[in-house]
């Protein structure tokens, strides 16, 4: 699946994610093969930190506000040489990071895509009006920027990459909002990075 000898960190955003963030933190782990996970801490005020913590994550506390801005200093904070950006609270499935890291070998930079009923479990937040607009944007995107290949889902937050690629762009980010994802893209495209999209499933959130 990877290159001997290659790290990965997992890092997350969170903030008030108590309900669902144990449960993200220990599925990583259960893979077996996850060298770091860094937590993201954006204020909370329930006890996400401390689960995180408890849990064997690195948590470290972003003062800005917004979901960008904790985003930003989680691309900031992994060290090793493949980052997975992911969320905290259990839309994603940890299990799909393993097709993710298999088409690093095609593309710099792998996200899952959301836009695929078939992949979504019931009460996942894809409607049918997001899943166009993603497409519509993501084509876009590809069109503008020349990427290698056609993105279709432009707002997806489980992204890997290597370092070299991340270190390229993450002080160039300025978006401190829930907008960041589109920002990340354009930034990786305009880089000169080729970003690949597969199908991943989606869930509902936890909390």
């Amino acid at each position: 699946m990877l290159p001997s000898g290659e790290k990965i960190s997992v890092v997350m955003p969170a903030y008030n994610e108590e309900a669902g963030i144990g449960g993200v933190i220990e599925s990583f782990v259960a893979l077996g093969y996850i060298d770091e996970i860094v937590v993201v801490d954006n204020n909370s005020t329930d006890s996400t930190a401390r689960i995180a913590a408890k849990l064997g994550a690195r948590v470290v506390v972003e003062p800005r506000r917004g979901y960008g801005s904790a985003c930003i200093r989680a691309l900031n904070e992994a060290m090793t040489d493949i980052v997975v950006l992911v969320e905290s609270e259990g839309t994603f499935d940890a299990a799909d990071l393993g097709i993710l890291l298999t088409h690093l070998q095609y593309a710099d930079v792998v996200s899952g895509s959301r836009i695929h009923s078939r992949c979504n479990k019931p009460g996942a937040d894809m409607t049918w009006y997001k899943i166009l607009g993603n497409r519509a944007l993501g084509a876009l995107a590809t069109l503008l920027y020349g990427n290698k290949y056609m993105l279709d889902d432009i707002g997806s937050s489980y992204v890997v990459a290597r370092k070299e690629i991340v270190d390229k762009v993450k002080e160039k980010l300025r978006v401190t909002d829930s907008s960041f994802s589109a920002e990340l893209y354009i930034g990786l495209i305009g880089s000169g990075a080729s970003i690949k999209q597969v199908p991943i499933s989606y869930g509902p959130r936890i909390g």
